[in-house]
Parts: structure tokens; sequence; C-alpha cells
């Protein structure tokens, strides 16, 4: 296998400082090129910075095997390598990380084996796919006497929408007849990509959350409840996140604590949890309503299907802003 990366030409090999012509190169090794002649102390040239994101440099020059580290601003997650190191051909290696934006929505993880797959039709020997749909959320009971009967008995799932709210279905809350009772001895989890096991460590991409508060559709048929349900129109709740839930061990096992947790209500974004994309709606909102701060219309007539969608996307996203703000008092 070739460890030299790809566009990098390796120096002239050496045994001896006597092999090497010019008064500043030496003979050294030069990682995956072996023993070459180069001058250690020549210098790579400053990187970019990158948007939303800076360059910071671990040792003081950018001479050989000097690195340099790619640091995102808060809110934002790296994409690609952290780190880069300077080559003895006076160039940088690998390539240039991105900063993304984690409440930008449907902004999927390690989505490419299975998207390559799905073009297919069909899934044969998949890669794992980590961190791949990071809005994936699940409803559960938290009274269970360890973390991992809790995550055993997940009776359904959800998609986290922005910090506060996620979205589920209307019925699977059937089997409750108290809802405003039912937050208490629930358990909403995100970060997860994997089920928590018996005795094993809990990882820490995960968090979960007691519901606050369970929003059922007010045109939803509680009545027609059961295995036995028709009617689904209306079928959306949503659950407004509340405290964070704390796991701990105790013995062999993970538990719940029971240590009382402050009121928290806002989930951390991370490159496990991120937010969905709602779609357009062409229905809920009349378009003469679609205006901004200065009451102007922003749904042109010579828009196109797709702009509109982008407008509208962008005008609803303001208008969660504002209510998770004004929810969260």
């Amino acid at each position: 296998m070739d460890l030299v990366e790809e566009g990098r030409r390796c120096r002239k090999p050496c045994q001896s400082d006597a092999d090497c012509r010019g008064a500043l190169k030496r003979c050294r090794c030069d990682d995956a090129c072996g023993m070459s002649c180069f001058n250690p102390n020549a210098e790579c040239p400053p990187l970019s910075g990158i948007p939303n994101g800076r360059v910071t440099y671990r040792e003081r020059t950018r001479k050989y095997n000097s690195r340099a580290q790619y640091v995102c601003n808060q809110g934002y997650s790296l994409r690609g390598e952290s780190f880069r190191s300077c080559r003895s051909d006076r160039k940088w290696s690998g390539t240039e990380a991105k900063c993304i934006n984690l409440k930008k929505c449907g902004q999927a993880g390690e989505t490419d084996s299975i998207i390559r797959q799905a073009s297919l039709g069909r899934l044969l020997g998949g890669n794992k796919a980590t961190r791949a749909w990071p809005w994936q959320a699940a409803v559960m009971p938290n009274n269970g006497p360890t973390v991992y009967q809790s995550f055993k008995r997940i009776f359904a799932g959800g998609s986290l929408i922005n910090q506060q709210w996620v979205l589920t279905a209307a019925h699977i809350f059937d089997d409750y007849a108290d809802i405003e009772r039912l937050t208490s001895t629930l358990a909403v989890a995100v970060g997860i990509f994997e089920r928590p096991m018996p005795r094993k460590p809990i990882n820490t991409t995960m968090k979960v959350f007691q519901p606050r508060r369970i929003f059922i559709h007010q045109d939803f048929d509680r009545e027609d409840r059961g295995a036995r349900r028709t009617n689904f129109d209306h079928d959306v709740a949503l659950i407004r996140i509340g405290v964070a839930l704390r796991a701990i061990r105790g013995g062999i096992n993970w538990v719940w604590s029971t240590r009382i947790p402050e009121f928290n209500g806002t989930i951390p974004l991370s490159p496990y949890v991120r937010p969905i994309c709602l779609p357009c709606s062409n229905t809920c909102v009349p378009i003469d309503k679609y205006v901004d701060q200065e009451e102007t219309q922003i749904i042109e007539d010579g828009d196109s299907e797709d702009v509109k969608c982008q407008k509208k996307g962008k005008w609803n996203d303001g208008i969660q802003n504002t209510l998770a703000t004004k929810n969260a008092r």
C-alpha cells in the first residue's frame, strides 16, 4: 500500500548529510518517504483562515513537522481533519477543513455509504452509519431499574426540530390518559448511534431529557385509541424539552441519578445532535403573511418554487426561534 500522500513528491533519498546537495539540506527521516534530503528549517506558508473558525499553530514556527490546528467557533462543528503538518516540501499535509453550522437543519453526518446503497435501490453489506441521522430521538420510560432497561423499553421515535422541541406522532400516547402527569415518567434521548448495553459505559454523545410538556394536535381523535385505531388524521405531537437526566454508576450498571435536576430546556447541539428540516408548506400560511420585520413581503412574483421554499424556510426558522425564546422563559 502506498503510504505517501497523493500529490506529494518525495525528496532525494540519502543515508547521511554527505549525500545532500546544498548547505541547508540535511539527511533526515521524512516519515513515509524514508531518509531524504531536505531543509528541516524551511517554513511552510501561513494557512488561510476558515469561515466561522480559526487556525492555530502548535509551535512558534512553521518548520518541518510543525502542526496547525483548525478550531471552530461556538455553535459550529469541524468537518475534516483537525490537524495539518508542515511537510518537507514546505506544503501542508491534508486539505482545508470546514466549520459547519450546527443549527442549520438537515445536515446529516456520515451518509455516503447509505446514499450510495439507496441509489441502487437496495442495501447489501452497508457500512455502519455513525452520525448519519443526528436528528433522531427516542422516547422511553425513565423509571427502569437501570439505564439499559429504560432503553430496552423504547416505544417510539421522534425528530429534533430545534434545541427545544421534538416532533413525534400523537398516537404513541394512546395508552396514557393523563398527558400532564406523563411527563415525569418519560425520557427523550438524542445523540444515540448505538443502544446502551448492560455493564458497558454510556456513550458521551447521548443526551437524555425529561419532557417539560407534551402537546397533542387539537384535532387528533384521542377517543379512537389502542391497537384498533383507524383514524390517524392530525397524528402529530410536540414534546417540549425539560430537565436533563444524568446516568451514573450504580454498582456494575448505569442507573438514573436520583438527584433533582435543574431545568435546562435546551438541547446542546453537536455532530451527533442536529435538527431536521421541516417541509415547505403552501397551505398553512397565506402567501401575503410572509413578511419581514419591516412588513415587506418576501415572496416575489418572479420567484421560482425552489426560491419560494428557501424564503419560507428562513421565515419559519425566525418564527420558531421567537416562539422557542418565549416558551423558554
